[in-house]
């Protein structure tokens, strides 16, 4: 418990300190196994650090980076605990840090998610993908996002980008029905892009379906 307190202040000073970035992508084969990558723009931390005094540029993007690391480590090994996650790891892409890991089922990638190690970062039973026959749907949490919903947070709400992208494979997909992403005329990618209060404001509405041709 003392880890994952610590993991998530961490986060939510990286997150907010740094205007920053967070993407997540999930990957769906045909069985509904895959794979998960969260990714963080810091493009805007270190604009700011290109400000500042050479000495103090060194120090704080070295401690910052450190820090960053230190987090996902602790998230890796927390993760990689949960029955049906493999492959899991942290590294450097073309938008910043990462960590990814592959889930065997649906089961598996909502134990992650629910385990307050990644997503909003909140601990709960909160189901956030549920298949029924030839349907996946994503829910968010709404008692997490009402949570963050405060005064703390308000100033930090337009500064705050989140992505949310779903890749599927080229034919996969029938039909995608959805208030608020925007899905490519191949069907291979559902996306959703918003700032910290459009996710409050939104709320319910971020709720899609996804018609497949998924195997049973």
């Amino acid at each position: 418990m003392t880890q994952r307190i610590i993991l998530l202040a961490n986060l939510l000073a990286i997150f907010f300190l740094s205007s920053c970035t967070l993407r997540q992508e999930f990957y769906f084969n045909e069985d509904l196994s895959g794979k998960v990558r969260y990714s963080m723009d810091l493009t805007a931390f270190y604009q700011f650090m290109n400000t500042m005094p050479a000495e103090a540029n060194e120090s704080d993007e070295f401690s910052f980076q450190d820090s960053i690391a230190s987090v996902f480590a602790v998230a890796c090994d927390v993760l990689a605990q949960i029955p049906g996650i493999t492959q899991v790891g942290q590294g450097s892409g073309d938008l910043g840090p990462y960590l990814e890991y592959q889930f065997a089922d649906l089961d598996a990638l909502n134990a992650t998610m629910s385990s307050g190690m990644v997503g909003t970062g909140s601990q709960s039973d909160h189901v956030f993908f549920e298949r029924k026959g030839r349907k996946l749907t994503f829910s968010p949490d709404l008692e997490a996002l009402a949570e963050m919903n405060s005064e703390e947070f308000a100033s930090m709400g337009e500064m705050f980008q989140y992505q949310l992208y779903f890749y599927f494979d080229q034919g996969l997909l029938r039909r995608v029905d959805s208030k608020m992403a925007e899905v490519a005329q191949d069907k291979t990618k559902v996306s959703m892009e918003l700032s910290l209060n459009q996710m409050h404001e939104s709320g319910e509405e971020m709720t899609t379906t996804f018609r497949g041709k998924f195997k049973r």
